[in-house]
């Protein structure tokens, strides 16, 4: 399948279990650590300007491995990295490309907080916890800051379609 003709797939209530999403967004609050300094075009010297908070995950573990096999029954891929991105107020992330490929696509998994994720010179799209965004990873986007002081988290999946 061929993603860069794609056009963005949003899907509402991607977790159906309220209990499992509600405990979804305390582990990440409270269980997963945020690392700072991370930023959308990761260049050093953007780090305390453009820089958020940031952890890698391991997409063999549990929760993250249910979440990988639901994304699945959407289409077919391989995970080439698996994440979560934390902002707050005034922590604006630079437009990007996630990868030059079109085979290449970016899941996006809103988890909590406000705020808007952009694609360039196409939408914005607010921020609805529960709500995955699959996008072409080639193109341009960025996560805006929250508007309120609540964080605003979302749980990144880079992806090869196979």
């Amino acid at each position: 399948m061929c993603f860069y003709k794609m056009k963005v797939k949003i899907v509402k209530n991607f977790i159906k279990d309220k209990d499992f999403f509600n405990s979804l967004v305390n582990h990440f609050l409270f269980d997963v650590p945020h690392y700072f300094g991370h930023t959308s075009l990761g260049h050093e010297k953007d780090r305390v300007t453009h820089g958020f908070y940031m952890c890698q995950l391991n997409p063999e573990a549990i929760p993250y491995k249910f979440i990988i096999e639901k994304m699945k029954k959407i289409f077919s891929f391989k995970v080439k990295k698996i994440y979560i991105n934390v902002q707050h107020r005034l922590m604006d992330g630079s437009f990007h490309k996630d990868c030059e490929s079109d085979k290449d696509v970016t899941a996006l998994l809103m988890i909590r907080g406000d705020g808007f994720f952009e694609i360039k010179n196409e939408n914005k799209y607010p921020l609805v916890p529960n709500t995955l965004i699959l996008f072409p990873g080639n193109k341009i986007h960025k996560g805006h800051a929250p508007i309120n002081d609540s964080p605003r988290i979302t749980l990144a999946v880079k992806c090869e379609v196979i």
